[in-house]
C-alpha cells in the first residue's frame, strides 16, 4: 500500500471522479496478460487505483476500511453505506464517490 502523500500520487494521468472539498481520483491501467483460452491466448485486464485528496494530502483507497477511516464518524458512515446499499466489494468506484459526497454533505451541516 502506498503511504499517504502531501505532494500527490505518482505522476501520470488521473480521472477526476468527484471534485469538491474532497477530490476522488482514479488511475487506470490496462495490461496484456495470458489467458487460459487457446483460441485467444492473451487478454487485456484493467487495474484501477483510487485516491482521495483531503486537506492537500492524498490517500490511496484499497479497502473499505481505508475509505471509512479517512472520515470522522466511522459508525455513521457505515450506517449510511448499509442503508443505501453501497457495497465496496461489488463496486469500489461508486462506493468511494458516494462516501466522499456523503462526507461533503455532513461536513456542511
Amino acid at each position: 500500500q502506498q503511504a499517504d502523500r502531501k505532494d500527490g500520487p505518482v505522476a501520470g494521468f488521473y480521472e477526476v471522479l468527484y471534485s469538491g472539498g474532497v477530490t476522488v481520483l482514479a488511475k487506470r491501467k490496462k495490461q496484456l496478460e495470458p489467458s487460459f483460452n487457446l483460441e485467444d491466448p492473451y487478454r487485456f485486464v484493467q487495474y484501477d487505483r483510487f485516491f482521495i485528496r483531503i486537506k492537500n494530502a492524498y490517500h490511496e483507497i484499497d479497502s473499505e476500511g481505508s475509505l471509512i477511516s479517512l472520515f470522522p464518524g466511522k459508525d455513521e458512515t457505515r450506517k449510511y453505506m448499509r442503508k443505501n446499499g453501497i457495497n465496496f466489494k461489488k463496486n469500489r468506484e461508486n462506493a468511494i464517490i458516494q462516501v466522499a459526497a456523503y462526507y461533503e454533505q455532513i461536513k456542511k451541516l
